[in-house]
């Protein structure tokens, strides 16, 4: 062990940590598969498990027989280290195990009851509708009301524009639907463990709002911090300030989320490391004007930062923070030297020990991987700036954004699919206006919220967030200034943490150990690669590719390889994107937008930023004032097929597409009334028919003629002359052979 000791600089808590990590993965998939009956993975997993406890028992029982007999001349190192490994690996076990028994115990209800839900403070505005988050909710069943256990997420939809600010918190809601749980995938599995196991999908005019008053002093004060800044700043200033001090976004625009994104700054928008750490130093440089002794200033910042972190939900990034200056003010005061590693690794530990979902969640491996590579990669290149002649204070700005910029390269690339590029010189002209902007801003609301008469104050920080506003806005319009990024495998993320690793804390020889790292970084290029490579459905036909997912979006690859993108009902950037980005597509010809209406340009223009889009049509029922980008002439779009949208009764909404090249016919068309979709191809010739995710619509027999329909499980539809044969398809796509 003295030879391994050389080799590798141990920390037990990293170490502990780890183990916690891949204890939560094991079992995770373990219970999944005990929970979907696959004796073959619950077999492994558990075989895997077991693996690990036994491995670090007996290693323990080793190190202990050696101990006692050697007791003076043993590292005793080694063998504590294991002891966490044990033990942090069965607490982890236990901690996936009691959250999967909670879900069992979730209780549904089938049958539709009366809800009530009492609304938090988390509502937001969709193009579709609401989104909103409960703070309670309760059923009446057979006459008693009855609280449910945990709370749900709830998506109103409405065919006009609502804001958000027609539900407050405190709000109470009620209508009639059944209550049942959420399946438990990994989405729902984090849902669960932020308390929310039911989802409802309504409609805004089938429920009774009624109004209410916030029950939560957190939920109070966050509502009196709104006003106050929507009162005494710029509306749109107002929204990035709230987001800025407890991490909500709901009063901001997608417009400003997209350009603070674009230029690399949303980290500022949502609160983290970085806010904690100017709180932190802003609480110590104003105790100390109180002359408080270092415990005193320990426990009133520790008091604050409890407080603090409940007021912005105890979100991984903010608890994760919190620990590691509670750590650090700690240290000095038992006058022992700080270790950022351990700090993070406590953090860590503390987080999955009591929320194992945490795991799973994004803003936890962002707020973890940023931190870590700042720990381990930043300090070497900082050393490889200065010696290159550059400033210590530019060197270190540069070291530490361009190593967390490339440690999070893997997770952008499979969560968010996007890279900014200018992201360095963004952060180091605003990160030191931002650190004045949120002293004024934190100090300010105090005082405000005291003496509410001097809330013109917060014009100051309201000119700093606007001029942080325009910087963001700038950044993002310039060219490039986002690179387009494709899915990547979760191998890349491994191979940048292993590369981290081997740099700070494998003690080899200096040219081995540049040798080793190099090699790792190499695999961790080309693992990388993929996600900047763009495909095109390359084939000597029309090829139609259906988004399962939506059904509202199709690519048309033609036999000259023009691709254009299909959309009517654009509603949802997301799902656009999403969809393009699965198959790999960076570059379209032609986007097609059917029933564009005024409220939805937004996304459209969000899908030409994001995308390269030759040209942007649209149907004539769109107005398009103010919109000199987008233009309706479909004459100018040079294709071998024709598109032609299906409009209902009135003429005012479009309800399906119909593709169409020689003597087939390819008709998409949307059930109103359950919002799936119809797919299905229609040739004229000989009137086969195929069906995909079909539901029958009137809209669309009226299109069908000569033809007997049957669904997809041969049920009989409707008859007109001649009897057509229905072919079952699963597959989300249909290759046409012309």
């Amino acid at each position: 062990m003295k030879s391994f000791k050389k080799i590798v600089n141990l920390r037990f808590l990293f170490i502990s940590f780890i183990s916690l990590i891949i204890t939560i993965l094991l079992s995770y998939n373990f219970f999944v598969a005990i929970l979907n009956k696959d004796k073959l993975l619950y077999s492994v997993y558990g075989c895997l498990i077991l693996l690990l406890f036994l491995t670090s028992f007996i290693l323990i029982m080793q190190f202990y027989k050696t101990n006692k007999n050697n007791a003076k001349s043993i590292n005793r190192k080694p063998y504590f280290a294991f002891i966490f490994i044990f033990l942090f690996s069965l607490f982890g076990y236990f901690s996936v195990g009691i959250s999967f028994y909670k879900y069992s115990n979730v209780q549904s209800y089938v049958e539709e009851k009366l809800v009530c839900a009492t609304i938090s403070d988390k509502v937001s505005s969709t193009n579709s509708g609401l989104s909103l988050k409960t703070s309670k909710i309760s059923i009446i069943d057979n006459g008693i009301k009855k609280d449910l256990n945990y709370n749900a997420n709830i998506y109103l939809y409405t065919s006009d524009y609502v804001s958000a600010s027609d539900i407050k918190a405190g709000t109470t809601i009620v209508f009639y639907s059944a209550v049942v749980k959420n399946s438990l995938n990994l989405e729902n599995y984090i849902q669960l463990g932020n308390g929310y196991a039911y989802t409802f999908k309504l409609n805004y005019y089938d429920v009774a709002i009624e109004s209410g008053e916030s029950e939560s002093l957190s939920e109070k004060f966050r509502e009196r911090v709104k006003s106050l800044l929507l009162n005494n700043m710029n509306e749109e200033n107002a929204g990035i300030a709230y987001s800025v001090l407890f991490g909500d976004k709901s009063l901001i625009s997608s417009d400003i989320k997209n350009a603070f994104s674009y230029s690399g700054l949303a980290h500022v928008l949502a609160v983290s490391g970085l806010h904690i750490g100017f709180l932190v130093a802003l609480m110590v440089c104003l105790l100390r004007l109180f002359k408080l002794n270092d415990v005193a200033t320990f426990c009133v910042i520790v008091f604050i930062l409890i407080l603090y972190s409940s007021l912005c939900g105890f979100t991984s990034s903010v608890v994760r923070a919190s620990i590691m200056s509670v750590v650090m003010l700690f240290s000095k005061i038992v006058k022992r030297k700080y270790d950022s590693l351990n700090s993070l690794s406590i953090a860590g530990i503390i987080i999955l020990l009591f929320k194992p979902s945490e795991l799973f969640n994004v803003g936890f491996q962002l707020s973890f991987l940023c931190v870590y590579s700042i720990i381990t990669i930043a300090p070497y290149l900082t050393k490889f700036l200065s010696k290159l002649k550059m400033p210590k204070s530019v060197s270190s700005s540069v070291a530490i954004t361009f190593s967390t910029t490339i440690a999070l390269l893997p997770l952008m690339a499979i969560n968010f699919n996007q890279l900014s590029i200018l992201s360095v010189v963004s952060n180091m002209i605003i990160l030191p206006v931002f650190s004045i902007a949120y002293s004024l801003l934190f100090v300010l609301c105090l005082i405000c919220l005291c003496i509410p008469f001097v809330g013109f104050l917060l014009k100051v920080p309201d000119i700093i967030f606007q001029f942080i506003k325009v910087f963001a806005n700038f950044i993002s319009e310039l060219p490039y200034s986002v690179l387009l990024v494709f899915k990547i495998s979760y191998w890349a993320l491994f191979l940048i943490v292993l590369f981290a690793f081997v740099i700070k804390f494998v003690m080899l020889k200096t040219n081995l150990k540049l040798v080793l790292s190099a090699v790792i970084f190499a695999m961790f290029l080309i693992a990388i690669s993929s996600g900047f490579i763009s495909s095109s459905f390359i084939n000597n036909s029309l090829y139609v590719n259906v988004d399962e997912n939506n059904n509202n979006q199709i690519v048309i690859t033609s036999s000259d390889g023009t691709t254009t993108l299909v959309g009517f009902d654009n509603y949802n950037t997301y799902s656009i994107s999403s969809f393009l980005l699965n198959k790999k597509i960076s570059h379209i010809d032609n986007y097609v937008c059917f029933g564009l209406k005024q409220n939805n340009v937004e996304v459209v223009n969000n899908i030409t930023k994001k995308f390269s889009i030759d040209n942007i049509v649209c149907d004539g029922l769109f107005n398009f004032e103010n919109n000199c980008n987008i233009y309706n002439d479909f004459n100018n779009l040079d294709l071998d097929f024709s598109i032609n949208p299906i409009y209902n009764i009135s003429g005012n909404t479009v309800v399906g597409i119909i593709i169409s090249k020689e003597n087939y016919n390819y008709v998409f068309a949307k059930n109103n009334l359950s919002n799936q979709n119809l797919s299905l191809l229609f040739n004229s010739c000989n009137e086969n028919i195929v069906f995909i995710n079909f539901d029958y619509d009137n809209i669309v027999y009226n299109y069908l003629t000569n033809a007997t329909i049957y669904n997809f499980n041969n049920q009989f539809i409707a008859e007109n002359n001649n009897d057509v044969k229905a072919i079952n398809c699963d597959s989300g796509f249909v290759n046409i052979n012309i």
